[in-house]
């Protein structure tokens, strides 16, 4: 099954419904499926990425890195996730492995990307800012790709269709590429969403980096195939100094979040923040 049917059923069910909330920006289902429709024409006409290709995406959480992994969906393309913590030198040893058609790096990362490029001839690299654009100049992917047709829903994959690559150590040794199909994507979202009771009526707080399994296979995929909103936040870790538990918070009473899943470095940072009494999680 092409996942990227879970956004065209809800658009046409629901189209009002919000499904990303980032920022200030709100995408509705029916926003989405057109995202994902013009993205994946400008994959298969402006870069002519087909069948197998794989896409790789260098960045922060947001939209993009899921209008992106849809897209690819839509066209049967692979779309690969990298770690933006890694070094130039890992991501060019996994680039090296996983033969990338084209790259997407976000703003700040286009220097990084250009590096891992370096030496890999004719792989086009695009570098956008996340929407809404923050900077005079910076381009976002609706305006990279202005006048390119939608690409139309496809027909249903077969059940072996590789669409994500991830690259995990698992439990030892260097990371290796993980390959999951469209079916291995469809059903454990299926089974996260009976799991944790999904409805179309939660909202999901994401702020696991979507480049691992963790963030994005075990509750944010769910969400969107249950027909949910999602909230997008930029990773957030413990270890780093721009990590705050109260934007967490914040966020949770805000916008009523009933799920989201953290490290426990993070849960632990989360709860014992003096403000985790004050917080309605009702």
């Amino acid at each position: 099954m092409d996942i990227s049917s879970w956004i065209a059923d809800s658009a046409k069910s629901s189209p009002n419904r919000l499904a990303i909330r980032y920022g200030t920006q709100k995408i509705t289902y029916a926003d989405l499926k057109e995202k994902i429709s013009h993205l994946a024409g400008a994959l298969t006409v402006e870069l002519a990425i087909g069948k197998g290709d794989r896409v790789a995406f260098l960045g922060r959480n947001s939209p993009e890195l899921l209008q992106l992994l849809f897209a690819c969906a839509r066209i049967g393309a692979i779309f690969v996730p990298l770690n933006n913590r890694m070094t130039v030198g890992q991501l060019k040893v996994f680039s090296n492995h996983f033969g990338p058609r084209c790259m997407f790096a976000e703003t700040r990362f286009g220097a990084t990307a250009a590096k891992i490029l370096e030496g890999m001839r004719g792989v086009p690299l695009v570098i956008f800012a996340p929407a809404p654009a923050r900077n005079r100049g910076e381009r976002t992917l609706p305006r990279l790709f202005l006048g390119v047709r939608p690409r139309p829903q496809s027909s249903m994959p077969p059940k072996n269709c590789p669409l994500l690559m991830i690259y995990t150590s698992g439990t030892t040794g260097v990371p290796k590429g993980a390959l999951l199909t469209h079916d291995t994507l469809f059903y454990g979202a299926m089974n996260s969403v009976r799991a944790y009771k999904m409805t179309r009526w939660d909202e999901i707080l994401t702020f696991i980096p979507m480049s691992h399994v963790g963030g994005l296979a075990i509750q944010t995929l769910p969400a969107l195939q249950a027909g949910a909103t999602v909230t997008i936040h930029v990773d957030f870790d413990p270890a780093h100094v721009d990590y705050d538990p109260a934007h967490v918070l914040r966020e949770i009473e805000r916008s009523k979040i009933s799920l989201f899943v953290a490290r426990p470095m993070a849960s632990k940072a989360i709860t014992s923040h003096p403000d985790w009494h004050n917080t309605d999680i009702s």
